[in-house]
């Protein structure tokens, strides 16, 4: 690159930084508005997640099931067995039933498909 080529550029650099310095608008879109910006949508998205994996720890599911089918669970697996069966209208909170294999037949999982 030659000397006049490198002024040129220099110059068109100065010129440009002047006219954005001076321009209150950009220096707020530039600076401000990211440093305010950024760091509230990531302290939003840190609380809705955190809210909502402290939800999904509390809730407990209901299923239907055989009473010797609790000598399976394990108190991690945040499942609550019922009496009754599953009902697919209505306002019921279970949300599965489940028939345990014998030697006839195979093992049967129901459950809600209208829940998540």
């Amino acid at each position: 690159m030659s000397p006049q080529q490198r002024d040129d550029l220099l110059r068109v650099f100065r010129w440009d930084l002047r006219y954005i310095l001076r321009d209150k608008k950009a220096l707020f879109f530039m600076f401000l508005l990211p440093l305010t910006l950024y760091p509230a949508v990531m302290w939003g998205t840190t609380t809705v997640t955190l809210n909502r994996a402290k939800a999904k720890k509390a809730m407990v599911h209901q299923i239907a099931a055989p009473s010797n089918l609790g000598e399976w669970l394990l108190p991690a697996d945040r499942l609550e067995i019922v009496e009754g069966t599953l009902q697919v209208k209505g306002t019921t909170t279970v949300v599965a039933e489940v028939t345990l294999a014998t030697s006839e037949s195979p093992a049967i999982i129901r459950y809600r498909s209208d829940r998540s």
